[in-house]
């Protein structure tokens, strides 16, 4: 794994859910930590967001393929939403930490 002073990587996993493919993508920085608000709090775990780690590039080509995605870090989703994957309406924060998630429909 990279140096955790200049990550650069994102970690990935990628599942099937329902006969689907969903990929699951934080900034590397943020693997096993802990964000909290008033109501809500989170792990950003290994165990959901893996041990792979992918570049920049890989990572937005993987999200291209895939019709579901979640999405953890500053990073990450800035570089969802300069590639136009999503809408910036559809980013959520907690404790400043944004997340994403994108469900693609088919299309009749």
């Amino acid at each position: 794994m990279l140096d955790k002073q200049t990550p650069k990587n994102f970690v990935v996993k990628t599942i099937s859910w329902q006969s689907m493919r969903m990929v699951n993508i934080c900034d590397e920085e943020l693997l096993d930590k802990t964000v909290q608000s008033k109501n809500l709090k989170m792990h950003i775990s290994k165990d959901y967001f893996g041990h792979e780690l992918m570049s920049g590039q890989d990572a937005i080509d993987l999200l291209r393929k895939c019709p579901m995605a979640n999405l953890v870090g500053k990073r990450i989703i800035d570089k969802v939403l300069l590639e136009k994957l999503a809408s910036p309406n559809a980013v959520k924060k907690i404790e400043k930490v944004p997340f994403l998630m994108i469900y693609k429909f088919p299309r009749a």
